[in-house]
């Protein structure tokens, strides 16, 4: 699969210079998902949101 360059990360500002490597496994993991399981990711990822930021809260009083 040939891998193509978006022109976003082109004007980007970020100086780092992994951007474009972590770019391109993010399109090519992009194919391999289906919708349905981007789903399931999404509101795992609130969900550890959620009760990291409620931990955070308790261990503050």
């Amino acid at each position: 699969m040939a891998k193509s360059k978006s022109p976003k990360t082109k004007s980007s500002s970020a100086t780092i210079g992994f951007e474009q490597q972590i770019w391109d496994a993010a399109c090519e993991l992009w194919g391999h998902i289906p919708a349905a399981d981007y789903r399931k990711i999404f509101i795992g990822l609130i969900f550890l949101k959620y009760i990291s930021t409620a931990f955070e809260k308790n261990t503050q009083n």
